[in-house]
């Protein structure tokens, strides 16, 4: 318990003061979140890399944990997470700061998950609460990928308003100290109270009004650190409820990860495209304001961090009892904030015909835009595929200009993305911006994404 608390402490007190050192940096290397897309709710650019801070305090509790509680904590389970943490903070600095595709940081997440796999955190084998645990033999490894590399996605989708992600982490934390201590697992224990000690340091500067975001670097590194500190060393049957209790701790932005991938999978759409249907953005848009958006969901993750708890204590019929009153309760969540009322279903094969009919036109437009030799052709295919798209106007502008309403009939997509610079693609539509649909939306912005690929180029 002695070196939970000075891994709580030193984690706490690294955080509040690396921070706004983070932030610094952040301005200096030009790691800056622009409100340069529909999806952001800041008005300026805010610095993002407050996942360096925030792994720098895990790193600084956890070793001064270690050297306070001597073997009892140290050895190779610490350090394959701390290594695989290193890896990933790195990855995702790099995204934060020059941007990364997003198939090369699934790919890069995949190696951060084997690095855990090769520092012998294995899940080999669930033993079942109700019976004799099931080997996974070959497909051991593939289970414990997944596992890592949907709890950092997870916790990176979750990032959305202030203070959201840090919040759920802390609780999901916190969750991960009372189990360890229930079980006499001191790792942890240890890792759950350095992960809620950065996490709570962090919020001091990232509660509304931010003055820093923890990017994907602070995101996927406590995904990461969160679903590895609950795997076992090789050769040790994970219980049924060992891996419950982290996916149950991690219930919302599980939640809204399932919710994302059904709803891009109906839509026929990426499944790297983002929307405005996450969760908090479903709060907000049924009159909560973001702070108070934030704060119901760091609620209902402090639920599920109890449900947990619980879980982890249980046994046999206790776990399918608990499992089943946090599934009502999330159940009961989402049809209160719209997600299960009648005709959703409809809706999202309406749109997947549109999306399909829009996404044939995009492609029409890229191949013309393959041709194009000039950035008059280049306009020239604008004139003919705004129409295809329900715009009546589509035009490049040599500036990001100013960020456009949304009760406007105006919408400007920067040709870097995120990024300042390069310009920008005006699009004037046949109504006002808060009338267009899903469908429209990702239409305009592929083709933005197509017509920067042809500006890059003759450029």
């Amino acid at each position: 318990m002695f070196a939970t608390t000075i891994a709580l402490a030193a984690s706490f007190a690294l955080a509040l003061a690396l921070t706004p050192l983070a932030g610094r940096l952040a301005r200096r290397v030009g790691a800056l979140d622009h409100p340069l897309t529909g999806r952001k709710s800041h008005a300026t650019a805010v610095p993002r890399i407050g996942g360096l801070a925030i792994a720098a305090a895990f790193l600084g509790g956890t070793s001064l944990a270690a050297l306070a509680a001597g073997p009892a904590i140290q050895g190779q389970r610490l350090v394959a997470i701390a290594l695989a943490g290193i890896f990933i903070v790195a990855v995702g600095a790099v995204d934060d700061m020059r941007g990364m595709a997003p198939r090369l940081k699934l790919l890069a997440q995949v190696a951060a998950a084997a690095l855990v796999w090769a520092g012998g955190l294995r899940i080999e084998a669930i033993a079942s609460p109700f019976g004799d645990p099931l080997p996974l033999g070959g497909l051991a490894l593939p289970f414990t990928l997944l596992f890592l590399v949907g709890a950092m996605n997870a916790m990176n989708l979750i990032d959305g308003l202030d203070g959201l992600a840090g919040g759920i982490a802390a609780v999901a934390a916190a969750a991960a100290v009372a189990v360890g201590v229930r079980r006499g697992d001191p790792v942890l224990a240890v890792t759950g109270a350095a992960v809620a000690g950065a996490c709570l340091g962090f919020l001091r500067h990232n509660l509304r009004p931010s003055s820093i975001f923890m990017g994907d670097s602070g995101s996927l590194f406590l995904g990461l650190v969160l679903a590895a500190s609950s795997i076992p060393v090789a050769g040790q049957a994970a219980q049924g409820t060992e891996l419950l209790a982290p996916v149950v701790a991690l219930g919302v932005p599980v939640l809204d990860t399932a919710m994302a991938l059904f709803r891009r999978a109906a839509r026929g759409a990426p499944i790297f495209w983002g929307d405005r249907e996450h969760l908090h953005h479903r709060l907000v848009s049924i009159g909560l304001s973001p702070r108070r958006a934030m704060a119901a969901l760091v609620a209902a993750g402090a639920v599920h961090a109890g449900f947990a708890v619980a879980i982890a204590g249980a046994t046999g019929a206790q776990v399918a009892l608990l499992l089943a009153a946090i599934a009502l309760l999330d159940l009961a969540g989402l049809r209160a904030i719209g997600y299960l009322r009648p005709g959703v279903i409809d809706r999202l094969i309406a749109e997947r015909r549109r999306y399909a009919v829009l996404r044939f036109a995009v492609r029409v437009a890229a191949t013309r835009l393959k041709d194009a030799r000039s950035l008059e052709e280049v306009q020239a295919v604008l004139d003919g595929a705004a129409p295809a798209i329900g715009a009546s106007r589509a035009r490049i502008l040599s500036s990001n200009g100013p960020r456009v309403g949304r009760g406007g009939s105006l919408t400007r997509h920067g040709l870097r993305g995120e990024r300042p610079g390069g310009g920008s693609l005006e699009f004037r539509w046949n109504r006002s911006r808060a009338g267009l649909d899903r469908p429209t939306e990702m239409a305009a912005e592929m083709l933005s994404a197509r017509v920067a690929v042809a500006v890059r180029r003759l450029s």
